[in-house]
């Protein structure tokens, strides 16, 4: 077994009514972590109107190691140096059409969460593969 871990909570309510159909909010959050950060949820922020500095914010997957150690937590860069601006959070909402779908999405996160916990586990084993002088070998 390895060393990483992530305990997720997963929460639906009741379904509440949007325009003319039913909708479930889903919210995923990271509870507790042994060797991994909280914030594995990846999101974006994008300028809404530059006038009046109106911003979105949404969801848009589970980090994978490369997400993890290029992106801050918690909120986007002052400045940032992409676009969208990009940040991570230990939770996520979700608005879906239906129990499947909540069912569906969990089903996804577990399996992304399992194989991101895996990859670190992964990140950490080095075995010697190959040795080499570089431009060649001075004997």
């Amino acid at each position: 077994m390895g060393t990483h871990y992530v305990q997720l909570e997963f929460a639906t309510p009741q379904p509440y009514p949007v325009q003319d159909r039913y909708c479930f909010r889903l919210r995923v959050s990271v509870i507790d972590t042994r060797e991994m950060p909280f914030e594995i949820f990846l999101h974006k922020q994008i300028v809404v109107d530059q006038v009046t500095d109106l911003r979105s914010h949404s969801f848009v997957s589970v980090c994978g190691p490369f997400e993890l150690s290029r992106y801050p937590a918690n909120a986007p860069e002052e400045q940032p140096t992409t676009l969208p601006a990009f940040y991570r959070l230990s939770y996520f909402d979700v608005v879906l059409p239906s129990l499947e779908a909540c069912d569906d999405v969990i089903a996804t996160v577990k399996i992304l969460v399992d194989e991101l916990c895996r990859a670190a586990d992964r990140n950490e084993t080095l075995s010697l593969t190959s040795q080499r002088w570089s431009p060649a070998d001075p004997d």
